[in-house]
């Protein structure tokens, strides 16, 4: 393949790229790394790394999650029994539970939530 058929390839892939709209669910969030480490620093390196991901799904929602494995586990790209087993962990360490709601809740991305919501 010569360089001007691997330019022409590249161009081809970066325009069909889609471009997705700023929505406010894409707005920052604030973490606090030492309150974060500080928070799960008991827990398994991975399950860190996966409540992390759990959160940031959690505010791109913009609130509670469906109590729904599927859902859930495509919003996180791994397979629904992996999510199944996160989930496990961190209702065992008391990171995420179920609300009255039947939604997934975590109780400190609530309350800033609720005060982002009283900004607005």
């Amino acid at each position: 393949m010569h360089a001007q058929d691997v330019d022409q390839k590249t161009a081809g892939i970066k325009a069909s790229r889609k471009k997705s709209t700023l929505r406010i669910s894409d707005l920052w969030y604030p973490r606090y790394p030492r309150l974060f480490r500080e928070a799960t620093d008991e827990m398994p390196f991975d399950l860190r790394g996966q409540y992390g991901l759990v959160i940031d799904l959690y505010f791109e929602r913009g609130g509670p999650l469906p109590n729904d494995d599927a859902l859930i586990a495509r919003g996180l790209g791994c397979d629904t029994r992996k999510w199944k087993h996160i989930r496990e962990q961190l209702f065992a360490w008391e990171k995420i539970f179920v609300g009255a709601d039947g939604l997934v809740h975590n109780e400190k991305a609530d309350e800033i939530l609720a005060e982002r919501k009283a900004k607005l």
